[in-house]
């Protein structure tokens, strides 16, 4: 017994079995995609918070090992601020009105003298993509932390 192969269709996919897979493969890269728009738009929107206070830290770490004062100065209306000495701009950044929005009026700039310290002491809040914070700026051995309050 024996088989016989010329007689069999060796010549490839039919056009239909290649319309499929091309399918499917649109669908899932479709999908890969729409769900990694929506990851890029969340951390978008997040980074800002993890961002200042990184550079908040910089600054502050900036005026320890120079014993100058740095400045952070907050312009929430048109979406920058600025950390700066007399001599040098340590960040300038900017940042969308529409996912980040500052609530206190009265806190737009502090500085971190040659010790660390911060003055004035207080509290700012801000919106980040929907989500409530508050940099608490203590009293004294400038200390500060975020709380996230909804």
């Amino acid at each position: 017994m024996s088989i016989n192969l010329r007689n069999q269709d060796t010549r490839g996919y039919t056009f239909a079995e290649v319309l499929i897979v091309l399918l499917c493969l649109s669908v899932v890269l479709s999908v890969v995609a729409h769900f990694g728009a929506v990851w890029s738009q969340r951390t978008d929107k997040t980074s800002f918070l993890r961002v200042f206070t990184e550079d908040l830290l910089t600054a502050q770490q900036h005026a320890l090992t120079t014993g100058k004062t740095v400045a952070v100065r907050l312009y929430a209306e048109s979406g920058r601020y600025r950390i700066y000495t007399v001599e040098e701009t340590l960040a300038d950044r900017t940042f969308s009105t529409e996912d980040v929005l500052f609530q206190n009026s009265a806190m737009r700039s502090f500085r971190f003298d040659g010790e660390g310290d911060i003055a004035p002491f207080g509290s700012i809040f801000v919106t980040v993509g929907g989500v409530l914070y508050r940099l608490t700026f203590t009293i004294g051995k400038g200390e500060w932390y975020v709380t996230k309050l909804s």
